[in-house]
């Protein structure tokens, strides 16, 4: 695969956030809106709406990112669900991005720190966590394992790595993390591939 010519489509609704993002060879668009308990309704019509938008079809995509979590685990399953169907009826790959990298990406675009321990609320007075440092691709990597913790443990963790709170996953950010895994072949290729990543089991919505 040569990213060049994909056409990617990458969604996350592990958090409050629906986002979505789809890359051509053309342009980029986006859509990105904090809709709680709504994102089983908007998904698919506004993934639709932003094919419209750049005038591609569903058939015309070459792979799918999909935000596997962690996060709400009824909106990491509605992200897996509609990657897994997509992908299955149009027999593309699906590439799974880790909803924490993609805040920490995020929080390097926007403040280029070097160093992050990203975070989501995961009630019952924990947090999930995972440290990401940046490499020489400007890629937010893990370092470690993505753990649930309550948050004195976290800060105890820290060390020379920056808390980073309240930032919502952006697909824009997916989209880089998608094009550097493609580049280093780090992706599923089936669609039944495309499974949430809860971390806990404990039911948290």
């Amino acid at each position: 695969m040569k990213n060049k010519s994909l056409n990617i489509l990458a969604f996350d609704t592990s958090t409050e956030a629906c986002t979505i993002a789809l890359q051509t060879n053309q342009e980029t668009c986006f859509f990105h809106d904090k809709t709680p308990n709504a994102h089983t309704q908007i998904l698919l019509p506004k993934i639709q709406e932003l094919l419209r938008s750049v005038d591609i079809t569903l058939q015309e995509l070459d792979c799918i990112a999909f935000g596997q979590g962690p996060g709400s685990f009824t909106g990491v399953r509605i992200a897996a669900s509609a990657a897994q169907g997509l992908a299955f009826g149009l027999q593309i790959p699906v590439i799974g991005i880790s909803t924490l990298q993609t805040i920490a990406q995020g929080a390097y675009r926007i403040n280029t720190l070097p160093k992050i321990c990203a975070t989501i609320d995961a009630r019952m007075h924990e947090f999930y966590w995972g440290l990401y440092a940046v490499n020489q691709a400007n890629i937010c990597q893990l370092v470690g394992e993505e753990q649930v913790s309550p948050y004195e443990t976290i800060k105890q963790m820290l060390s020379d790595y920056v808390l980073i709170e309240n930032i919502l996953p952006h697909a824009e950010d997916m989209l880089l993390l998608a094009q550097d895994k493609i580049k280093n072949k780090n992706f599923d290729v089936t669609p039944l591939a495309a499974q949430p990543v809860y971390i806990r089991n404990k039911v948290t919505e």
